[in-house]
């Protein structure tokens, strides 16, 4: 269980959007800021990402009706499909929208700190159909063994999609 205040804030920044067959690959980048006390030394930041990795995680995603999540890759580990019946009772779900919830754990050997309290991973995700025009997804992520009643809410802007190649 986290601490009280231990988790402060969540940030998705979009890096990219391209053609991927019916769809849109999309990578981006997740920023997790947690309280400075909490990762005071060098030692103690990696002790902290190597509990992530055994607790796991799992990002619950509000798309349109019609839409699918073919791949989400979070900090270089695939994370399959769980169930996101907690995401509906928690949030609700808007007329025309569904939850879809991915979730995994590992290594995640692609990731960055950012001194004194950031923690950085690449994500990437194929989602179809997806229109050239821009959407916004709310998010909801979590540890994988954790209610999402107790997420951290965000929302993944996903701008234009530029042309392949």
């Amino acid at each position: 269980m986290a601490l009280v205040g231990e988790y402060l804030g969540y940030w998705f920044r979009h890096d990219n959007r391209i053609q991927a067959g019916t769809g849109s690959e999309v990578k981006g980048t997740i920023f997790w800021t947690v309280n400075p006390a909490s990762v005071p030394t060098p030692a103690l930041r990696r002790s902290f990402l190597e509990k992530w990795e055994k607790e796991g995680y799992k990002i619950g995603l509000l798309i349109h009706v019609g839409q699918q999540i073919q791949e989400l890759v979070y900090g270089g580990v695939p994370l399959g499909p769980v169930d996101p019946l907690q995401l509906d009772a928690t949030y609700g779900t808007p007329q025309g929208s569904q939850w879809v919830a991915w979730g995994g754990s590992g290594h995640r050997p692609e990731g960055e700190i950012i001194e004194p309290n950031i923690f950085s991973f690449p994500v990437r995700m194929r989602i179809t159909p997806l229109a050239d025009e821009p959407q916004m997804i709310p998010v909801a992520s979590r540890h994988l063994q954790g209610p999402f009643s107790q997420s951290l809410a965000s929302v993944w802007a996903l701008g234009r999609r530029k042309a392949s190649g």
